[in-house]
């Protein structure tokens, strides 16, 4: 099923009277923010075709927002030198957060979120911050108060050759089959959001015992997680953990028939790629992490209570025999046709 939209937020239309020319958008500076943010941009683009749009953020996702030429034309890294925007637009949370200062000096109108019940200086451009919206609407609803019409909710991620070719001289020797393979992702950015390790194992097991390949996936912090994970298993898998870059994960995902994982940034990844997962929740972080397809990807919540079976059950409808000879055609075209640079 898909989750329900929220109801249309009352549209001010500042961009109908007013179009700034320089624009930079502050959003959140982990990949997950970032990529949850993607149908915001799309929608600023739309309504503001002729601007100038930086995005403010963290060195490391200067190599992300370059795949987006089509919606960000720059890169500015924070803490930022002084810039001369018409418009910062603050994605990062409500007024008084830390980077307010930052984005303060940039530019010189500002727009974002108020507090629940706080009463903002500029109304026409600060909405009351949405608690209980999906991370990826919540930011359609403010570029909507200022005027920009929504382009759909979809996450993006090109996948390029370069990717491609990056994950190739990773892997070629590894025997890897395009769709027969599922990845697991252990990690989170909080321990307190894992899984157990036992328990991927335990999915790990099953999986090869069903014929398919298991690599286990993971940022570098996370080696010796994924490392604990294949140690844990009784079947052999592929640990991946902390060797491929964002590109080349996103083509090593990207051809995979599954993902197993915790509320992560490869969740969204997955999402963004249309690559089927089955996801394990905390309840606190369901509403605004959890995606808005629930039929490509399934959620388990709360994670702690579930166990392998579980896991399994929820998997079951994207590893029969058909599903994955249809899924490695499709996956086929769409990995080196559409994603291409």
């Amino acid at each position: 099923m898909q989750v329900s939209s929220a109801p249309a937020t009352e549209r001010r239309a500042v961009f109908a009277d007013w179009q700034p020319q320089r624009v930079a958008i502050l959003p959140g500076l982990e990949l997950g923010d970032l990529l949850c943010a993607v149908p915001a941009f799309r929608a600023l683009r739309a309504s503001l075709p002729e601007a100038h749009i930086a995005l403010l953020g963290l060195l490391w996702a200067r190599e992300l927002i370059a795949r987006f030429p089509r919606y960000v034309n720059d890169f500015v890294p924070l803490p930022g030198a002084d810039s001369d925007f018409d418009l910062v637009i603050r994605m990062d949370g409500p007024a008084g957060s830390a980077t307010a200062e930052v984005a303060g000096r940039l530019a010189r109108k500002a727009a974002g979120y108020v507090r629940a019940g706080s009463t903002a200086t500029d109304p026409d451009f600060f909405v009351p911050y949405p608690e209980g919206e999906p991370e990826i609407r919540r930011h359609l609803k403010l570029v909507s108060w200022l005027g920009a019409q929504s382009q759909g909710e979809a996450l993006e991620f090109p996948v390029t050759a370069a990717d491609r070719e990056a994950l190739a001289g990773l892997t070629g020797d590894m025997g890897i089959e395009l769709g027969r393979y599922v990845c697991l992702c252990p990690g989170s950015r909080s321990a307190g959001l894992r899984w157990p390790p036992d328990r991927f194992a335990g999915v790990g097991d099953c999986l090869v015992r069903r014929g398919l390949q298991v690599v286990i996936i993971g940022p570098r912090a996370d080696v010796n997680l994924t490392r604990q994970v294949a140690g844990l298993m009784k079947e052999s898998a592929v640990d991946l953990g902390g060797r491929t870059r964002l590109g080349a994960l996103a083509a090593l995902l990207a051809g995979s028939s599954l993902l197993v994982a915790n509320d992560s940034a490869v969740a969204h990844l997955a999402e963004a790629l249309k690559v089927p997962s089955v996801l394990l929740f905390a309840p606190s972080e369901l509403h605004r992490w959890g995606p808005l397809d629930r039929n490509q990807h399934r959620v388990l919540s709360p994670a702690a209570r579930m166990t392998p079976n579980q896991v399994m059950r929820c998997a079951e409808p994207f590893l029969g025999l058909e599903s994955l000879r249809s899924y490695r055609s499709s996956r086929a075209h769409q990995v080196h046709g559409s994603h291409s640079a």
